[in-house]
């Protein structure tokens, strides 16, 4: 009873230790220096087998250095004696020195060796750790909507996905637009700059599976253009095969936020190099070729690592 009135206590059972911080700031120097805000949560539980849990929660979470930085940001950790657990995803916006980053990115690892099933929860937000029985050791990380610029002479942007596993890592990337040249590639409003030069490779799906013996196997499809040279055109849409592994591939990898994945297959162990380019439009000094073609390295005989077209 706290002043003539009943308080009720509910707690799991002990030994138990929570502690949550709501709204908490933590500011470097003077206003506009580096600043950590947010909600916090941290509890500590001994489960039923004598092995202890720490549990760290995050949510709007803002990390800024003079308004630019990570923001929107939320997560969990969870700590065992086997390891640690663990999702981490925020916004990020920074700019300066001619180059700039923007987009949504997020983190998750296991290195548990076991399943993982906890939510987390920080004032209003519930946080979920979630890992199945085939992810007891992962790394995986991704970028939804990235926007990156150097200087207005490299344009990505795009959605990629990064995942270490025990016995190979793979890397995928959707709707991805990828510029180099004599920018900036587009206007305020989102439309190509006219004025844009350089070599364009835009709606371009990328796969790509990494053995731990070095061989990879690898995908990549997109529309390649030359923009904004005079006289000189070219517009194709180009597919790119590689498989030095000797395995049969057969790997979907998916990106959080996107509703396409990138996809490595070869059904067979034949080791390939291919590069086809289909309705290729190019011109140059007003001559005009349309048509497909293809290339690919010899792999056996007299001729191997020869190219043929």
């Amino acid at each position: 009873t706290v002043a003539g009135s009943p308080v009720t206590v509910n707690v799991p059972g002990g030994p138990y230790v929570r502690v949550e911080v709501l709204g908490a700031v933590l500011r470097i120097g003077a206003s506009g220096g580096p600043e950590l805000s947010g909600d916090f949560a941290f509890d500590q539980s001994t489960k039923a087998d004598g092995t202890k849990l720490t549990r760290i929660g995050l949510a709007n979470v803002a990390v800024t250095f003079g308004g630019q930085g990570l923001k929107h940001g939320e997560g969990g950790l969870i700590i065992t004696s086997a390891g640690i657990a663990g999702v981490l995803s925020g916004d990020l916006d920074v700019s300066g020195g001619g180059a700039s980053a923007a987009g949504r990115l997020g983190l998750r690892i296991n290195k548990t060796g076991a399943a993982v099933n906890e939510t987390i929860t920080v004032g209003t937000r519930d946080i979920e750790i979630k890992f199945g029985v085939a992810e007891g050791d992962v790394f995986s990380f991704f970028g939804s909507d990235l926007s990156f610029n150097v200087g207005d002479f490299v344009t990505i942007e795009g959605s990629v996905s990064f995942t270490s596993l025990p016995n190979y890592q793979v890397f995928g990337g959707t709707n991805l637009l990828v510029f180099l040249g004599q920018g900036p590639l587009k206007q305020a409003n989102g439309d190509i700059n006219s004025t844009a030069t350089g070599l364009l490779l835009r709606n371009a799906t990328v796969g790509l599976v990494k053995f731990t013996d070095g061989t990879v196997a690898f995908t990549a499809t997109g529309t390649v253009e030359i923009i904004g040279i005079n006289g000189i055109s070219l517009s194709a849409t180009a597919t790119v095969r590689v498989n030095n592994s000797g395995r049969i591939v057969n790997e979907t990898i998916s990106i959080p936020d996107t509703t396409q994945d990138a996809v490595v297959r070869f059904d067979t162990t034949a080791a390939v190099t291919t590069f086809t380019a289909t309705n290729v439009s190019l011109v140059v000094a007003g001559q005009t070729f349309h048509g497909d073609l293809g290339f690919d390295k010899i792999a056996t005989g007299p001729y191997t690592g020869a190219l043929k077209i």
